[in-house]
């Protein structure tokens, strides 16, 4: 399902959120895919208007912009980074 997203967003030319996860950090980002090469999507990401590169591995999960509970991600990322506080 993942693969399908990103795909749609590289033809289509349209924005995609992506939860990522660097390292123990876990992000979402709202990306425009404008390659994709074998094991990394490069793309603009869009709230911080710079080029990034992300390993396919490391994409937690991928959606349309317009389906996407952004609420929900942030209470996610927020209990993952109490949790590891926590350890």
């Amino acid at each position: 399902m993942i693969e399908k997203v990103i795909n749609y967003s590289l033809k289509n030319r349209r924005p995609i959120d992506i939860i990522y996860m660097k390292g123990m950090e876990i992000t979402r980002r709202r990306i425009k895919v404008y390659k994709i090469e074998k094991d990394l999507i490069k793309a603009i990401d869009i709230d911080k208007g710079v080029i990034r590169s992300f390993k396919k591995e490391f994409i937690l999960s991928a959606a349309n912009t317009s389906h996407f509970n952004h609420s929900y991600v942030k209470t996610e990322i927020s209990k993952h980074k109490i949790i590891n506080n926590l350890q």
